[in-house]
Parts: C-alpha cells; structure tokens; sequence
C-alpha cells in the first residue's frame, strides 16, 4: 500500500458517546455515535433532506475526530432531524426546552 494511501485511512470510532442522550417516541434511546447512525441511516431515502445529510456528515466527522465539538454538533443535528421527523419522546422535547432555558 502506498503512503498516500495509507495517510488517507481514517479510524472512525462510532462507540463515541453523544453528548446527551436522546430518547426516541418509542421509547428507545440514542446515546452513541453508533444508534445515531442507525436511526438517522433508517430514515426514507425519499425523505431525505440536507438536514439529514448534515447530520450524517457531522457523525462522521465526530467519529474521525473525538473532539467534543464535533460529537456536541453531531447531537444537535442528529436531535434536530429526529425532531423534524417527529421522532422525539414528549420527555425528550420537554428537556430541550429546559437546556434552552438554562442557556439563556
């Protein structure tokens, strides 16, 4: 293998914790790189959106990195497509809007 090639290989580690966990209206609850690529990866191929392929970069990027930037903005976006979809439990909402609250 070639250095070019080599330097090009990238270790990704989906094991990564998000920065919170998000529960789903399910019930199941996103906590890893990992099921944040599953649920956003289940999404409809015709229900895809730039959002979508934004969060699915940024997971990519956190995955590579491990910087705690990356994994917070790859949490937000995954939060912001399941949430566009309608996917977040009542509970998972109700704490959004207290972290909002607490920033402020």
């Amino acid at each position: 293998m070639s250095g070019l090639a080599r330097s090009s290989h990238r270790t990704l580690n989906f094991q990564r914790d998000l920065t919170r966990t998000i529960t789903l209206t399910d019930g199941s609850q996103v906590k890893t790189l990992h099921d944040a690529r599953t649920v956003l990866l289940d999404v409809p191929v015709n229900a895809r959106s730039g959002a979508l392929d934004h969060a699915i970069r940024f997971l990519l990027l956190a995955a590579e990195t491990g910087k705690r930037d990356d994994v917070a903005a790859a949490t937000e976006l995954t939060e912001r497509v399941l949430r566009d979809r309608g996917l977040l439990s009542g509970q998972h909402r109700e704490v959004e809007r207290q972290i909002a609250r607490d920033e402020r």
